[in-house]
């Protein structure tokens, strides 16, 4: 889909980086950016992951979200429940990527029987 694009798209991701944690993120944004023309990052500074989470559930009437967003753990089951979000299993598997990167303990934190959790309450 993106290979229809003509101008390049903006996304806005709200983050909690700080110091030298957001340097490297600003960092891979810029190499990101540089590897392609049709996706440009906006980074969105936020206090802290509980004003993320706060200002995201406030978003949800006003229609005020990011495309990506940084949260504690301890809200993402919360997130799964609602009907705003994307499971990254649908958009890594929509784009052919693959979690070969990741520690598997990682992605089985979160899916079972093989799906992600948000996977597993559809029929």
């Amino acid at each position: 889909m993106l290979d229809k694009v003509t101008d390049p798209i903006e996304i806005t991701f709200w983050h909690t980086q700080q110091r030298a944690k957001l340097t490297e993120l600003e960092g891979q944004v810029a190499a990101f950016e540089a590897s392609q023309d049709t996706v440009r990052v906006k980074l969105v500074s936020q206090t802290d992951y509980q004003s993320v989470f706060d200002k995201y559930k406030a978003g949800l009437g006003s229609g005020d979200l990011p495309e990506v967003g940084q949260v504690e753990e301890t809200t993402v089951q919360q997130l799964i429940d609602l009907p705003s979000t994307v499971s990254m299993t649908d958009c890594a598997k929509a784009d052919g990527y693959g979690f070969g990167d990741f520690l598997p303990r990682a992605i089985d934190y979160y899916t079972g029987d093989g799906r992600d959790a948000r996977q597993r309450d559809r029929p």
